[in-house]
């Protein structure tokens, strides 16, 4: 009996989980970084951004299902445009938010309210159960969030997202070879979509014509070329404009900088100079193994494990190595000592059994 009331008084006091945030009745525990003024007025949330780095974060303990809710979306008005807002969640085994646990979405600055559409599915560690959201906002800012929702895997609301994507600028992501991701629905390609289409124009197109008249084959094959030239034509430009904004961006990143310089700018100052330092202190080629942390705050998933071999040239990587490369991980097990170290935390190990 006592075991029960106690279950009973648990979920009484639990936040539970909500798949709808409103905020008629307050700020309904979502709270703000610091330097960030936060208030409820009129039933939508208004915020106020100073300095980088500003977010909104859920209350503790939301457990979202993915398998039920995947689509999450917001409904909010900037006063200004911003290129990467991100949404971050943190799934449970992991303590903190990091840029690996996130996905990048654009945001219009008309100062009107729109709503917008992020796809978690399109993430691999969106599974189980998520305990928190957090949303990061640009710096100097006034905005507005109307409700955030979340809604159940679907074509419509994959659609959506997929739409707003593809007028969205598109990054690459890091990595050893830069790629720009291509835009998804249901974890599927667009163009395997054109296609799909383009066959069903032609079976549809052919049918009509062969009914309607004579020389029916070669019509529906000159509508179903016309359509496929036409929507490479939208996605060709799009894909023009993704160029531009890159080599824009990288003229203004890197015009005038050392190779040294690039490389501590997309690698990080503190991974990149460990690496030149390791590879220095090692001398020659070496059979080693680079044990790194999957996640970090600012870099997507596993690329310091990419990066690492890229620079460590002419060191060959494999498991059980006689030299082992710890970056900020757990030490290997087994019979070690120290061949060298960079700082605490960062350090060559020399197998010694």
């Amino acid at each position: 009996m006592i075991l029960k009331l106690l279950v009973i008084f648990i979920l009484f006091i639990s936040p539970g989980f909500a798949n709808d945030w409103g905020f008629d009745g307050g700020n309904v525990g979502w709270q703000a970084s610091a330097g960030v003024v936060l208030k409820q007025s009129d039933g939508v949330l208004n915020i106020k951004t100073t300095g980088e780095s500003s977010y909104v974060v859920s209350p503790q303990y939301e457990y979202i299902d993915t398998d039920n809710y995947s689509v999450v979306e917001i409904r909010m008005k900037l006063n200004r445009a911003y290129q990467e807002s991100r949404l971050f969640f943190l799934p449970f085994g992991f303590e903190n938010f990091d840029r690996g646990l996130s996905l990048s979405f654009a945001t219009a600055g008309m100062n009107k309210f729109r709503r917008y559409f992020i796809d978690m599915k399109n993430h691999p560690y969106w599974q189980g159960s998520v305990r928190h959201l957090l949303l990061t906002l640009p710096s100097n800012c006034e905005v507005e969030i109307d409700y955030i929702k979340l809604h159940p895997p679907g074509f419509w609301y994959s659609l959506r997202s997929a739409w707003q994507e593809f007028l969205f600028f598109r990054m690459p992501n890091l990595g050893t070879c830069f790629i720009i991701s291509p835009i998804t629905i249901n974890f599927k390609p667009v163009n395997q979509y054109i296609y799909l289409m383009a066959i069903a124009l032609f079976l549809v197109s052919i049918s009509y014509f062969l009914i309607s008249q004579k020389g029916g084959f070669q019509k529906a094959l000159f509508v179903t070329v016309v359509f496929i030239f036409a929507i490479w034509f939208v996605l060709s430009l799009r894909s023009l404009y993704d160029d531009y904004r890159v080599l824009h961006n990288d003229f203004s990143r890197f015009y005038g900088k050392s190779l040294d310089e690039k490389h501590i700018a997309e690698t990080g100052r503190d991974y990149y100079q460990f690496l030149k330092w390791t590879r220095e202190k090692l001398g020659g080629r070496k059979e080693i193994t680079l044990h790194v942390p999957g996640i970090v705050r600012w870099a997507p998933t596993d690329f310091l494990k990419m990066k690492g071999p890229y620079y460590l040239v002419p060191n060959a990587t494999r498991e059980d190595a006689k030299y082992h490369i710890v970056y900020d991980d757990k030490r290997p097990e087994g019979k070690f000592k120290l061949f060298a170290e960079f700082r605490p935390g960062a350090y060559i190990l020399e197998r010694t059994e």
